[in-house]
């Protein structure tokens, strides 16, 4: 991704977003499908965030269970349990955990001990579903399918507004982030808000926001990835707020440089005890989808600049192991990184990444050394257009590159839909009815159900009309092997496309450009000499030296000098021209010394039909996502075009065939149709940006 575009929208997206904070002016406060019971212990010496105290309960028809009890203020403590039946709910004895041995307490109960439950039972919470390993499913057996958008950070008074508005749509999900610039994180707030909490202390009014935050998640059927770490806490170049951290030495605290923030002893024990806190005082919620340990982790210090990844790996699976240990609910545990096939997923339940790409509409579906079908439920948590492709800036100020990829992420093989993470400029802004087509669009091609019986699949649409065909880079700077992609002429979008580089490093000894590809081939069949041009956005300041190589063989070398760049962000853009022979032909774009190249894009000298799309089928159902590629992403609508779908070996029947409302809810337009068996052609609707449609065989 490109974070700061991400973290502009801490200045656009809610002016003011910190919130104010006393210790006073928050009420008592037990949140709905909540029983709560409290309790006074006699003070002891330390911190009393860094107490293991644990609470006996026993449910309505159950035997009595032990739950983590947590510190609320003076000598009150207080323990939560889910109500999941009607009934009477008894408090038990107290005991504390201390060096493996646990020590009974003697508490002074404040009001009953024995409380009666009668109001609905808490809804229920999430796990990864027995019968398949790649979905969630609800304790009740109900299918989970996440479909909403990121809402990370925000003023109180936002969310119950906010979150109506996600269920109304057909949303269910969200991720909220444990921020200081936001007033939503324990140990950390914005100097105007007061001193933040000296080292490992908690901030109670921020814990009782976020009582109040999950019970109007839960009220409106919304589940939470509740974030714990950003990346830019730790960071002191990506977005980094380490600067500020009150744990940074430099500030009075006690950590010499971010990096250690995962290995320092005093650091790993503030922040055990801190999510041990967080689990015992919300881990009753069935709100809450999962606990997400960091968001974008790969951009820490440790990570990125110390090469230290073994550190983060082992953290993650040594907090994992903590949380399981805390968290009788058993959440999920999650976290995310784009590096997918690394060792910190080991100990998570479900894959996270983030995609912030140059080809969106390919990348949406491409998910690189995850096992596919993948092995564990697997979506992007963050989808945004900062890297995207536009033809002109105007396009991507209008939003149009917004929704498209949420369409195409929808026909990935065996994963789950993509989130947004613009939320700013969704929820309530003019392309909101084009989010609720998408949402309630999964609801009636009933993906849910039918999540893991499609197959993926990139048909041929014959129009017409016909536009310029350019390959442009897919991705950013991201580990990959070097692609060998086979280059179609016939307008089929397969998800490769992704995987082309827009940076080339050069064959250095240096451990960031570790990974990263130097090259890429692509291989044409053509029955005429093509005249390619080579628009290169920028050639290195050190002077990079490109070879094009024609089926193994060096046919050209540039070489760029070197230049001062005025502007870190400075650009040296550069165009080439080179022919292609007719026939089958192998080319090679190599980067050979010195610094990166960047490729914009090729033109290929040759036309392709306006209209592409991919899809997903079963033997009885078929869905597809068209889109015209002059118009998909553009502020400005293109000439319409129709076209015809050749879809091949469609089985026998009467089909039912909806064109989806792009820009609302329900049908477009509707026909059921008798097919023999075989290839059916499907017509296309004129089309100047995108369309969707599904069909299902009939009894």
């Amino acid at each position: 991704m490109r974070p700061i575009r991400k973290f502009l929208c801490l200045a656009t997206c809610w002016l003011g977003g910190g919130l104010l904070f006393s210790q006073t002016n928050e009420t008592e406060f037990t949140p709905p499908g909540c029983v709560e019971f409290a309790f006074e212990l006699p003070a002891a010496p330390g911190n009393p965030f860094e107490r293991d105290v644990w609470a006996e309960v026993t449910p309505p028809g159950a035997p009595a269970r032990n739950f983590p009890a947590f510190h609320d203020g003076g000598n009150l403590w207080r323990v939560r349990v889910r109500a999941s039946a009607a009934g009477k709910y008894e408090l038990g004895a107290i005991s504390e955990k201390s060096d493996e041995v646990v020590s009974p307490l003697a508490v002074s109960a404040v009001g009953p001990r024995t409380k009666e439950y009668s109001d609905p039972p808490a809804r229920p919470a999430i796990g990864i579903d027995p019968a398949n390993p790649r979905g969630f499913r609800r304790e009740d057996g109900a299918i989970y399918y996440p479909v909403g958008m990121n809402i990370a950070w925000g003023k109180d008074y936002y969310y119950p507004r906010a979150f109506a508005d996600l269920a109304e749509a057909g949303g269910n999900w969200t991720r909220l982030w444990m921020a200081h610039w936001g007033g939503t994180d324990l140990s950390w707030h914005e100097p105007e808000e007061g001193p933040s909490p000296a080292p490992g202390l908690l901030d109670l009014d921020v814990a009782r926001r976020w009582d109040r935050r999950l019970a109007a998640a839960d009220a409106h059927g919304i589940y939470v990835q509740m974030v714990f770490q950003h990346h830019g806490q730790f960071s002191s170049d990506v977005n980094p707020s380490w600067p500020q951290h009150p744990w940074n030495r430099a500030n009075g605290g006690f950590l010499a440089n971010a990096a250690d923030f995962f290995t320092d002893p005093t650091a790993i024990r503030h922040t055990r005890w801190k999510y041990r806190y967080i689990v015992a005082r919300h881990g009753w919620s069935p709100a809450v989808l999962a606990w997400e340990l960091f968001n974008e982790v790969h951009f820490t210090d440790a990570w990125k600049n110390e090469f230290r990844e073994a550190d983060v790996v082992r953290w993650h699976a040594e907090m994992a192991a903590w949380i399981r240990a805390n968290d009788v609910y058993r959440h999920l545990i999650t976290t995310s990184t784009d590096n997918l096939g690394g060792g910190v997923w080991r100990s998570m339940d479900y894959y996270q990444p983030h995609l912030y790409a140059v080809n969106m509409l390919a990348h949406a579906r491409r998910f690189p050394a995850v096992p596919r079908p993948p092995d564990k439920p697997l979506f992007y948590g963050e989808l945004g257009d900062d890297s995207q492709f536009f033809a002109n800036p105007e396009d991507k100020a209008s939003g149009a590159g917004i929704m498209p990829p949420l369409w195409s992420g929808l026909m990935a093989d065996g994963v789950l839909p993509p989130q947004p993470w613009y939320w700013d400029r969704l929820l309530g802004k003019p392309r909101w009815a084009e989010y609720v087509s998408w949402a309630q669009f999964i609801q009636a091609a009933r993906l849910p159900a039918r999540h893991t019986g499609l197959q993926e699949f990139t048909p041929v649409v014959e129009t017409a009309a016909r536009v310029p065909h350019v390959l442009t880079a897919g991705m950013t700077w991201a580990e990959r092997e070097p692609l060998d992609l086979i280059v179609p002429d016939d307008g089929r979008e397969p998800a490769a496309l992704a995987d082309v580089p827009d940076y080339y490093v050069p064959p250095l000894p240096l451990p960031m450009l570790k990974g990263h590809p130097d090259r890429v081939t692509l291989r044409f069949n053509r029955t005429h000499a093509s005249n390619l041009k080579i628009h290169l956005k920028d050639v290195g300041a050190k002077g990079p030296t490109l070879a094009i190589e024609l089926n193994g063989v060096e046919v050209r070398r540039e070489t760029w000098p070197a230049y001062e760049k005025v502007k870190p962000d400075q650009l040296r853009p550069v165009d080439l021209a080179f022919t292609l022979p007719a026939g089958p032909q192998i080319l090679t774009l190599r980067n050979l010394a010195n610094d990166a190249f960047r490729l914009g894009h090729i033109d290929l000298d040759s036309e392709l039909p306006a209209l592409a799309a991919v899809g997903r089928r079963s033997e009885s159902f078929l869905m597809l996502y068209a889109w015209h590629r002059g118009g998909v992403t553009s502020a400005q609508p293109a000439a319409t075009a129709t076209g015809e779908i050749p879809l091949e070996t469609l089985p026998a029947g009467r089909w039912r065939v909806t064109w989806w409302n792009m820009t609302g809810s329900g049908a477009a337009a509707e026909e059921t149709i008798s097919h023999p068996g075989g290839t059916f052609r499907l017509k296309t609707p004129a089309i100047s940006r995108h369309a969707a449609m599904f069909m299902e065989r009939l009894p």
